[in-house]
């Protein structure tokens, strides 16, 4: 891809350098054993908008975390595990940089493109400008889907005395297979079944604060 050299990809995006990228549209804040989803209003993202006679909808917003490049997406699960939340499945730094796509659609029926000069996109990030300050670059690429699925699975697991298991090895799954979540035979798409996000991945959450990108 054009563009992307300064970044550290002169050579493309070599598969072995690809982190695990957490990302949903709808996360959730937890309080007092209350689930409330995290959604934003326009005025919330540009305090400049100004609306009469109508309501606010929320804005579409995709909630991404990227993970470093020595971990590789599981978390241990067993809450009675004295290692409970920490990564069973980690591999050497690469020491190169990271990076990893998806695919979403504009429109799920179809947008007009044409004659649109400008997109605007916002970003939230913490206060401590932890992405920005490590170079963390979003890139937009618009056009028909043909990317395959990149997906990884270990080639090995252990079992210890205590039940917790532990990956090891990584191999490349999907080549050649678009994943977009949807049963197979009917085409049908559920958010109860099928809104895994990454395969096999749990999702995290961060709370983060917005700030205007750059153009």
């Amino acid at each position: 891809m054009r563009g992307v050299e300064p970044l550290g990809f002169a050579g493309g995006f070599d598969p072995n350098q690809a982190a695990f990228l957490t990302w949903q549209s709808l996360p959730y804040s937890v309080s007092g054993g209350q689930f409330a989803p995290l959604q934003f209003l326009p005025q919330e993202i540009d305090p400049t908008l100004r609306f009469t006679g109508q309501g606010q909808a929320a804005e579409p917003v995709l909630w991404l975390t990227l993970q470093p490049d020595s971990m590789l997406g599981l978390a241990n699960t067993r809450r009675d595990s004295p290692v409970f939340g920490m990564p069973n499945w980690l591999r050497a730094p690469q020491n190169a940089p990271r990076w990893r796509s998806i695919t979403q659609t504009l429109s799920a029926t179809g947008v007009d493109l044409s004659r649109v000069e400008f997109l605007e996109f916002w970003v939230w990030e913490d206060a401590a400008r932890v992405a920005q300050a490590n170079g963390a670059t979003v890139l937009f690429d618009f056009g028909g889907i043909f990317e395959d699925a990149l997906s990884f699975t270990p080639t090995s697991f252990t079992v210890s005395a205590a039940g917790d298991t532990t990956y090891a090895g990584v191999r490349r799954t999907g080549a050649g297979r678009l994943d977009d979540e949807r049963d197979p035979r009917t085409h049908t798409w559920s958010a109860t079944l099928n809104d895994e996000g990454i395969p096999l991945r749990p999702c995290r959450r961060r709370h983060r604060r917005l700030y205007p990108a750059a153009s």
